[in-house]
């Protein structure tokens, strides 16, 4: 039924591909390469088997493209810097990028480097695993991550500026940040786990006037666990009327303590001042740090001046 030329003869709805298989529609392909740069067309969906599957460059998924594996225990995209380095431009830096309305789901997208963890990341390296939209588009982008996997990175899903996204069922794991939303970038970030990152689990950051353009973001049902400063980090360069709510999600860090700063978090985190969450569940915990206490809500909690 899998032939070895290049197109599939036939292939039950919604079967998952053999192992090793590329495919866009009855079509398949001798790589990854090649698939995602015919994948021009808006309802395009290259579909991945179990297996690894390697890139040689910083890849767009283009408007309206679906990239979907075999699932994020099967479907492996390993990545090696210097082979895809980044340029450092803040526009072109991710492995992926996801165009309007394009999505990636059900794959595994580890940066394969020895870098050692909690070392500054060199010049040559793959900054983000995964941004969404372009960073200075100020425009819904109705982007999608879905039941992923993704390792290894400097941040491993990165936007700025964009609404309409949608971060959902990943396992995002050993990255500095595990999310970076960036100048107000807003959507759905749910049900996924933050675990063993270097800096934070989410890391919100902006110093201009578009951070309360969009909206707020709707985050909920997510895990943190050993993220190693903290499980959410909020910066805003500026003091704005820019909401975040938490409530939902499980803290499960070994601290509990939340940093107040003047204006931004340095990398040496100097605190002018801190305060530590209290509530009657001794087993609920949190590590937040923000320059805005009144930017975060979390039912239960209130908030004290430690002595």
């Amino acid at each position: 039924l899998f032939p070895t030329e290049k197109h599939i003869l036939y292939r039950p709805k919604d079967a998952l591909l053999p192992a090793g298989v590329i495919a866009i529609g009855t079509k398949s392909y001798a790589n990854l390469n090649e698939a995602i740069r015919e994948a021009t067309s808006s309802g395009d969906k290259i579909e991945l088997g179990a297996g690894t599957f390697v890139i040689d460059a910083r890849r767009t998924i283009v408007k309206g493209v679906t990239l979907k594996g075999a699932g994020k225990d099967a479907t492996i995209i390993p990545l090696q810097a210097p082979a895809i380095a980044s340029v450092h431009d803040n526009a072109d830096e991710g492995a992926f990028i996801l165009g309007e309305n394009a999505a990636i789901e059900d794959v595994c997208i580890k940066y394969n480097t020895t870098r050692i963890p909690g070392k500054p990341w060199d010049s040559d390296e793959i900054l983000s695993g995964v941004i969404l939209g372009k960073y200075d588009e100020n425009v819904v982008m109705n982007t999608s991550v879905k039941n992923c996997r993704i390792i290894g990175f400097r941040n491993g899903i990165r936007a700025n500026h964009n609404t309409g996204i949608v971060i959902e069922g990943n396992e995002i794991s050993n990255n500095r940040h595990g999310i970076q939303l960036g100048c107000g970038a807003t959507g759905i970030i749910k049900d996924n786990v933050f675990t063993n990152n270097e800096v934070w689990g989410l890391f919100f950051w902006g110093t201009e006037e578009r951070q309360t353009e969009l909206g707020e973001p709707t985050i909920t049902g997510n895990t943190f666990s050993g993220n190693w400063v903290g499980d959410v980090g909020i910066q805003w360069g500026t003091i704005i009327d820019y909401k975040v709510n938490l409530n939902g999600n499980t803290f499960s860090s070994d601290t509990k303590t939340v940093m107040v700063v003047d204006g931004t978090l340095d990398t040496t985190l100097s605190v002018k001042s801190s305060h530590t969450f209290t509530q009657s569940d001794p087993g609920f915990q949190a590590n937040i740090v923000t320059n805005k206490v009144a930017d975060v809500t979390l039912d239960g909690y209130s908030i004290v001046t430690p002595e």
